[in-house]
């Protein structure tokens, strides 16, 4: 059985996932007559297999009984392990309040047990519903904590991991220099211990980076590099994000067709629910404005809108009012762009644009929209808040020509200088 558990855990990392689903069925068909320790370990890795698969139904059964068998086996790693894994499931199906729950008790059973690796992994992990909630000063504590629990624990793959994670704060939060700096270093990890899985979420999230900070060809470089070895590996979920990112990047670069294509290749069906089909409908509306079909832009925004509000997203969400607003504004519907508009206007001066994917396009929209319907004080405010909020951004940026890019290869970075310009005169 030891066997079949090492060679599971090392083809998970390769990225060889029927392989180590083999492994693993060959461990769980000898139900109790296996030792109790290693069938829990073999249903954790199950359930990340499941995860890169995207087939979250099968996640959460596989689940079910690992937490039962946990909490009878009364090994707190164990327990910690199990709780840790489907806090995973239940953040990618929307569920953030649920996932930051069973995060809590992934943590006290590490504790009790004194595992420190376990204790830096799911610490690393919990930084990221915290920042889609916005919990940013929370986030942002528990941030350089994770790190810091992963360089003390000594364990490589963790410290890929809450890199990772907490890369995904700061580029959420503005530093998206820093969120760079960190996935290079998560790179040069995952790639020295041979983690394919590690390396194309790295190479990903990096390509991403680049590309919010309007440095297209790197971006799209890594972007390429990363769905490479998803589709290599079969890691669904990762292929997905990789479209959308390469969607972004032909958007920003005027080229809303390829945009379109991009997002071709990601079928609803494999897509699943929650989390991935959600943000698939805000990317697809963002596409479908570009190449000027607004009418199922909308429908498309419409539909991520009450999919976030529902995980409670809710600055994501209204990303999506904003591409609502847009598209109303270019349908003539004058009286809903309005509406739209004012709780769109009316979330940002209450919560401010933290955790939005494209904050600053939040503020144009605003600004644009208030100016056509005869608002100028609105549309002077918005554009002195977004002026704001952009420098406020860039001035996190260290490099130069990274902050330069940043201001003047993005599109709407450049129309929200060209709009306080002309608000200041």
């Amino acid at each position: 059985m030891k066997y079949f558990l090492e060679a599971a855990e090392l083809a998970r990392e390769r990225g060889a996932n029927a392989e180590s689903l083999k492994s693993i069925e060959q461990i769980l068909a000898y139900g109790p007559d296996v030792d109790l320790v290693t069938r829990l370990r073999a249903m954790e890795v199950k359930s990340d297999v499941l995860h890169n698969l995207g087939d979250y139904d099968a996640c959460l059964s596989n689940e079910e009984t690992l937490l039962t068998l946990a909490q009878e086996s009364q090994d707190e790693s164990r327990l910690a392990e199990a709780y840790y894994v489907h806090s995973v499931t239940l953040h990618d199906l929307g569920n953030l309040q649920g996932a930051l729950d069973v995060l809590d008790q992934a943590v006290n059973a590490a504790r009790r047990a004194g595992d420190l690796q376990i204790e830096a992994k799911v610490q690393g992990y919990k930084v990221v519903p915290l920042t889609r909630l916005g919990e940013i000063d929370a986030a942002e504590k528990l941030a350089e904590e994770a790190i810091r629990l992963a360089e003390t624990g000594d364990d490589d793959l963790v410290l890929a991991r809450n890199l990772t994670n907490v890369s995904f704060f700061y580029g959420e939060t503005g530093d998206i220099s820093r969120a760079v700096e960190m996935l290079l270093r998560q790179l040069e990890i995952t790639t020295r211990i041979g983690s394919l899985k590690g390396r194309a979420i790295g190479l990903g999230n990096l390509g991403y980076n680049y590309v919010m900070l309007g440095l297209y060809p790197e971006g799209i470089s890594n972007i390429e590099q990363a769905m490479e070895i998803s589709l290599q590996i079969g890691y669904i979920a990762q292929c997905i994000h990789n479209s959308w990112n390469l969607s972004l990047a032909n958007l920003r670069m005027g080229n809303p067709q390829a945009a379109i294509r991009d997002l071709e290749p990601v079928e609803q069906e494999v897509i699943g629910k929650g989390f991935l089909e959600t943000y698939h409908r805000y990317y697809r509306g963002l596409a479908g404005e570009g190449v000027g079909d607004h009418t199922k832009a909308k429908a498309d925004f419409e539909r991520g809108h009450e999919g976030f509000l529902e995980m409670d997203f809710k600055a994501n969400a209204f990303d999506s009012m904003a591409g609502i607003v847009r598209c109303s504004m270019k349908l003539g519907q004058l009286d809903e762009a309005t509406q739209s508009v004012e709780k769109l206007w009316g979330y940002l001066k209450e919560n401010g644009s933290g955790g939005m994917e494209l904050p600053i396009l939040s503020y144009v929209t605003c600004a644009d929209v208030f100016r056509e319907i005869g608002d100028s004080e609105k549309s002077a405010a918005a554009a002195q808040i977004g002026y704001e909020v952009l420098m406020e951004m860039a001035n996190k940026i260290s490099g130069p020509g990274m902050r330069r890019s940043f201001l003047e290869n993005v599109p709407e970075h450049r129309t929200m200088v060209e709009m306080w310009d002309l608000v200041r005169g």
